[in-house]
C-alpha cells in the first residue's frame, strides 16, 4: 500500500483526492448505476474507497475484491461494518455465481496477465 499512484492509501485519502480526483470521479460515476438494494461487487477494490462509495448509493453491503492480502487485512477494519472485502486468490473471486447485480472494476485490466480470461 506504499504505492500511491496504483494504490491510493486511505491514510493519505484527501492529499490525494486533490491529486487524483479522477479516482473518486470514477467511482461515482459507476455509482449513478446503483439502485437500492443492488448487491455490488467492486473487482480489484484495493483500500476500499470505492467500494464505500458504491455501498453508501445502493444502501447494501458491498463487495470488495482484491490479490493484496494487507490491503485487505487494513480495509477490513477501516471499514467494518460497511463492506465486506475478500481476497482473489489465484484468479478466482470468492463468490457464488450470478450473485451480483453490478460489478464494478476500475483501473484494474492493465494489471491482469491474461486479460481475455478476467472477462470469462
Amino acid at each position: 500500500m506504499d504505492n500511491i499512484i496504483e494504490r491510493i492509501n486511505i491514510k493519505l485519502e484527501d492529499e490525494l483526492m486533490k491529486k487524483f480526483p479522477d479516482h473518486q470521479e470514477r467511482y461515482e460515476f459507476a455509482a449513478n448505476f446503483c439502485k437500492s438494494g443492488d448487491y455490488v461487487v467492486d473487482v480489484a477494490c484495493g483500500c476500499g474507497y470505492g467500494t464505500n462509495i458504491l455501498s453508501q448509493k445502493s444502501g447494501n453491503k458491498t463487495i470488495g475484491l482484491d490479490v493484496d492480502s494487507d490491503a485487505l487485512q487494513w480495509v477490513n477494519k477501516y471499514y467494518e461494518g460497511n463492506s465486506n472485502f475478500l481476497k482473489i486468490t489465484n484468479g478466482s473471486f470468492p463468490l457464488k455465481e450470478k450473485i451480483a447485480d453490478i460489478i464494478v472494476s476500475l483501473e484494474t485490466i492493465e494489471h491482469v496477465a491474461k486479460p481475455e480470461k478476467f472477462f470469462i
